[in-house]
């Protein structure tokens, strides 16, 4: 059987390159063979032991066939059994080593790729002739990415099994996004939350530049800059910190991203495709033309654009904004921001008068918010201005905070005389159950506390 053997796998090598034979049975004839051989040799090896061994009697086989084992001839059955019970074994061991050698393997698979990254990295730097800066921004990279890989799949493991998780991350973020794009998304976030992919970008990082349009970002923690080149020269427009989206104005335009943007901090990101994007808006009807009057309206309030405004209105942008969604979160967001307001804020009151003459409502937002922000910047006429208006500056926000309040926190006395003379309620609680009195015995506002006192007697 060993010559057999041998000889198998002697012709097994030369068969395995003939075409005419399957490849598949030559190699399973050689795992046969192999095995056989490594089987009658075990037997071998099992007799020889009990023929040298000092004291016969001890042995198994001596038991089993008597002390004359040697003068008998094995029986053919007690052959079959042990060539069928060695078979057992070699399957059984191999299975065992091939299941520890899997676990091994995957255990380590990831950190094997890594390494070998990491030394394609540097031999590319090396080859090329790279500065350290560049290299250094390299490996910190993969670095990251090794490092955040598997918290990454299982964030996103848990935002696709709990949808509940992914309201609440949406409904504390969409505060601080702007209104314009953030409404009908939000919508879309709680429909196509298994279609969002976190990604993370190390320090200095470059995440768009002059890229086609394929994907926009809503940042969740970290910093970025916006910047754009004059005259070759990088200036920065502006800092998005988190809940902001950066890189929609591409997507909805089909155009390259007008900024570059460059990571502050380590940086955590929800990446929605523009595909993905497109089929939402086919989904909901009516709402891509929505949203694209009402983003080019508040562009245009912001940056002070007469022209683009009457265009706008003439085409039926909604001068209010109040959209066609009715959840409730949705609400509370959508009322925040209005073009009337927006211009107000830029300061561009031509724009503003126009607006109000076509129908624009500063009461259609949040005008408690709006009130609630002049009093934390302490300007006396951004009040004037919501009165002018028909706003009233007195109306409690949507979170029950009152300008009132705020202009105590402030300690800006001339503003709490001014919203007092409003009817401003100074005995109304906040959420926190905190009433502008109250407050300012808090704060340590002797002045304040005296004018409230004597309002109230």
């Amino acid at each position: 059987m060993a010559y057999s053997t041998c000889f198998a796998y002697g012709v097994s090598a030369e068969l395995e390159k003939d075409k005419n034979y399957s490849y598949f049975w030559v190699r399973y004839s050689k795992l046969i063979c192999i095995t056989l051989f490594v089987v009658h040799n075990a037997g071998n090896f099992i007799y020889l032991l009990a023929a040298k061994f000092h004291d016969p009697g001890r042995t198994w086989i001596d038991v089993v066939l008597g002390a004359d084992f040697k003068e008998k001839q094995t029986l053919l059955r007690e052959m079959a059994f042990d060539v069928f019970y060695m078979l057992i074994n070699v399957e059984l061991f191999a299975y065992l080593i091939g299941n520890m050698m899997n676990l091994v393997v995957h255990s380590a698979t990831r950190t094997r790729l890594f390494r070998e990254t990491l030394r394609a990295a540097s031999s590319f730097v090396l080859r090329n002739q790279l500065p350290c800066r560049l290299q250094d921004q390299m490996l910190e990279h993969l670095y990251l990415k090794f490092r955040t890989d598997s918290e990454a799949r299982l964030s996103i493991l848990f935002l696709k099994q709990s949808d509940q998780a992914f309201r609440i991350i949406f409904s504390t973020l969409s505060l601080k996004m702007y209104t314009c794009f953030t409404v009908f998304l939000m919508t879309c976030f709680y429909i196509w939350a298994p279609e969002m992919k976190a990604k993370y970008f190390p320090p200095k990082d470059v995440i768009l530049q002059n890229e086609a349009p394929t994907d926009f970002y809503i940042l969740v923690t970290g910093a970025v800059d916006l910047l754009v080149s004059k005259n070759e020269v990088e200036q920065v427009v502006r800092e998005a910190k988190a809940g902001d989206i950066f890189g929609e104005i591409g997507v909805l335009f089909y155009q390259p991203q007008l900024f570059t943007v460059p990571t502050n901090h380590l940086c955590q990101l929800l990446r929605l495709d523009s595909t993905t994007f497109q089929n939402i808006i086919q989904v909901n009807v009516g709402d891509e033309t929505i949203i694209m009057n009402n983003l080019l309206q508040h562009i245009a309030a912001s940056k002070g654009s007469e022209n683009c405004i009457l265009l706008l209105l003439y085409y039926g942008a909604d001068p209010n904004f109040k959209g066609s969604l009715s959840s409730r979160i949705v609400h509370e967001i959508q009322k925040e921001f209005v073009p009337l307001w927006e211009a107000m804020l830029g300061g561009h009151h031509k724009v503003a008068k126009l607006l109000n003459e076509n129908g624009a409502n500063i009461n259609a937002g949040d005008v408690g918010h709006y009130a609630c922000t002049a009093a934390e910047q302490n300007n006396l006429s951004f009040f004037k201005k919501i009165i002018h208006y028909s706003g009233d500056v007195t109306y409690p926000s949507h979170t029950g905070y009152t300008a009132l309040h705020a202009a105590v926190w402030e300690g800006n006395l001339e503003i709490v005389k001014f919203l007092v003379e409003q009817g401003a309620n100074i005995d109304k609680p906040d959420f926190r159950l905190w009433t502008p009195r109250l407050l300012a015995e808090q704060q340590g506002h002797e002045e304040i506390l005296a004018f409230l006192d004597g309002v109230k007697r």
